[in-house]
């Protein structure tokens, strides 16, 4: 019984030792708060990378701002950790900027998964082949990939009005080894839908996938 105890303590820690912490960075920026996630991880080789491509985004953000100055903009920032494992972090982060005067605010968002060993920031094709263009509009117009809402809604599909011109580089990957494509508002869909997201179907991922469990 104590040996199993023993086992089961180091089971633990190695659990904890792998989750990371994130701090919430509140940073003034022109009278504003913005919310930017700091990453606390025992590899700090890991850490200080992944740290680092969040807060490029931040500066990127802030550079736009200054040289568009004749705009007025108001610069906010907000953040999700949605997924957090021995493996895998997957960061959602925005910026918003609020010109002096708009009706509403611009957005600009991203998805960030890391390898959380080396810190390196993973592409989408890291966990699977994605289909051209053409099929991936073919996918989507007739409901193989859904196109989602931020809020989780369906969307429908037209080529009309908010056809599907690229295929995003950004990406989500949460606990339940789920890709969704990020796209920024208008790229597929009304404002009010907020960004959109094309579902990588699961059957899909796991015939052309590479390193996520099957099913």
């Amino acid at each position: 019984m104590k040996k199993a105890l023993v086992i089961t303590g180091a089971l633990l820690t190695l659990s904890s030792a792998a989750m990371a912490k994130t701090v919430d960075l509140a940073e003034n920026y022109n009278g504003v708060i913005l919310s930017i996630p700091a990453i606390e991880l025992e590899n700090k080789a890991a850490e200080k990378k992944i740290n680092k491509a969040i807060y490029e985004k931040i500066e990127d953000a802030k550079d736009f701002v200054e040289k568009n100055k004749a705009m007025k903009m108001e610069l906010g920032s907000s953040y999700e950790v949605l997924r957090d494992d021995d493996k895998y972090l997957s960061v959602y982060l925005n910026c918003s900027f609020y010109p002096d005067r708009a009706a509403h605010p611009s957005h600009l968002s991203y998805g960030m998964v890391f390898d959380k060993e080396t810190g390196k920031q993973l592409p989408v094709s890291y966990f699977v082949d994605l289909p051209s263009l053409y099929r991936m509009r073919q996918f989507v117009k007739y409901g193989y990939f859904e196109l989602e809402a931020v809020d989780g809604s369906k969307l429908p599909y037209s080529d009309e009005t908010f056809g599907l011109e690229y295929i995003s580089d950004q990406y989500l990957l949460d606990d339940n080894d789920n890709i969704r494509l990020l796209y920024q508002r208008y790229d597929l869909g009304p404002y009010a839908a907020g960004n959109t997201y094309i579902a990588i179907d699961k059957e899909y991922v796991d015939r052309h996938g590479k390193v996520l469990p099957k099913g």
